[in-house]
């Protein structure tokens, strides 16, 4: 996987994915425990069975993870999108003040502060908020340690937002100008 410095050399869009390390990780674990509960069923069938179902539901989410459009962070001249489960969710740069790095229980995770807040989200955003000082996070780190891509996003953002230069061919618009 590439590190944030050398994503910053591509032109957008940057796409970003889970690292199939963990997913296949996690899938694994999962199967593991199905397995474990199928032999439980002799012994205890209500929780042979309960684990079946738990870590059966957890398989399938994490092999619908390793899908290429399930999850992946798209960053592009006017935003970024998140996607997980194939549900995405676009913020565009001027909505965002700052990123940074947030922990949440055993998580370490990028959260960004808004600027402004959909009507939908208000109550979760104050509380968001309020618990870990970001508005909101994304939910996952996308192959990177968290410190890099909240860099990332920062120099992409600051990118994004800083005034374009004008065309040298472009005539001087100031009211000086020579006739």
């Amino acid at each position: 996987m590439p590190t944030a410095p050398s994503l910053l050399t591509e032109p957008f869009p940057i796409i970003l994915r889970p690292s199939r390390r963990r997913l296949t990780g996690l899938l694994a674990v999962s199967l593991l425990f199905v397995g474990l509960g199928t032999w439980l069923i002799p012994r205890n069938p209500l929780i042979g069975i309960a684990n079946i179902i738990f870590f059966g539901a957890c398989a399938i989410i994490f092999l619908a993870q390793c899908h290429p459009r399930a999850s992946a962070l798209v960053l592009d001249k006017e935003g970024f999108t998140f996607s997980s489960l194939f549900r995405a969710q676009t913020v565009r740069w001027e909505e965002v003040l700052a990123f940074e790095v947030v922990v949440i229980g055993p998580n370490r995770l990028v959260g960004w502060v808004g600027t402004t807040t959909p009507t939908q989200y208000r109550r979760l955003a104050t509380m968001n908020q309020d618990l870990f000082g970001v508005t909101a996070c994304l939910s996952d780190n996308f192959g990177l340690p968290p410190e890099e891509l909240a860099v990332l996003l920062t120099v992409c953002h600051q990118l994004a937002l800083k005034p374009s230069a004008p065309a040298p061919d472009a005539p001087d618009a100031s009211p000086h100008s020579a006739e």
